[in-house]
């Protein structure tokens, strides 16, 4: 039995297309490191990998996320800095025992990934923005980064449904969609 040129391109295609996404789903976005500051502010990072070009985080205080909202904070990081993709909020004041609900989004060559489930509660503080003066101000308890509490990674192609799109899963596994990925984000600042 004769196998036209053209099967065999279609069929070397078809695996090769399957492949780039069986390594590409192997990613798993690193938990974020959050640093809460001192008497206020916070960061939220993971650190830069080849083939990253997009961080983005969606946060709230102390009010679990329903599902992908944007949160209080949302915003895209399209810039590493000092080998980091880092979400800075400056005005935030957070406080021993809050918790941070928070997904994060990363673009990592060419496909879309999450970290979904978030919880972080505030322990202690990072480095002070500014010390304490006196009156009733408590001392902050200083370093580490908390705990966090994180859910599993989730994929999307960049040419994919997109995060909560018809088509896409919300299931936790990986996987892979097709269409187009827009991203929508409004920056909320709590004062």
């Amino acid at each position: 039995m004769l196998v036209s040129s053209t099967a065999i391109i279609v069929a070397l295609s078809y695996l090769t297309v399957a492949a780039v996404n069986a390594t590409s789903l192997g990613y798993e976005v690193p938990r974020a490191k959050i640093e809460v500051f001192f008497p206020k502010g916070f960061e939220v990072s993971i650190p830069h990998e080849e083939g990253i070009t997009l961080f983005a985080f969606h946060g709230k205080l102390n009010e679990e996320m329903e599902g992908l909202e944007a949160g209080t904070w949302s915003r895209d990081i399209v810039r590493v800095k000092n080998g980091r993709w880092t979400f800075r909020e400056r005005n935030a004041k957070l406080r021993i025992g809050d918790t941070l609900y928070y997904w994060t989004y990363v673009i990592k060559d060419g496909l879309g990934y999450r970290e979904d489930n978030g919880v972080f509660v505030v322990h202690e503080y990072g480095h002070a923005n500014a010390q304490p003066t006196g009156g009733d101000i408590e001392e902050p308890k200083r370093k580490g980064n908390g705990s966090g509490n994180t859910g599993g990674s989730f994929a999307t192609s960049i040419s994919g449904g997109g995060v909560g799109a018809p088509g896409s899963s919300n299931s936790g596994s990986n996987t892979v969609n097709s269409g187009v990925t827009l991203i929508d984000t409004v920056v909320n600042s709590v004062a």
